[in-house]
């Protein structure tokens, strides 16, 4: 059975989604590329691009604490 989803779709990016306790938010480059994942404020997690514009999962960085 599908849960309904409380997100916030913007320019076809997600830009907002319920976590288990803090809202998720998501910050996106001109590209439409993931750059950012922020719990209620607080940024958790942050990506960047290399060469050819791919995820560089390698520099990924997890921020939570």
């Amino acid at each position: 059975m599908a849960v309904p989803c409380l997100c916030i779709i913007v320019d076809n990016t997600l830009a907002t989604m319920p976590g288990p306790s803090y809202t998720r938010e998501f910050g996106y480059n001109e590209e439409a590329q993931l750059l950012s994942i922020s719990h209620s404020g607080t940024l958790a997690y942050q990506y960047q691009y290399g060469a050819g514009e791919q995820l560089d999962v390698a520099d990924a960085l997890w921020l939570r604490r």
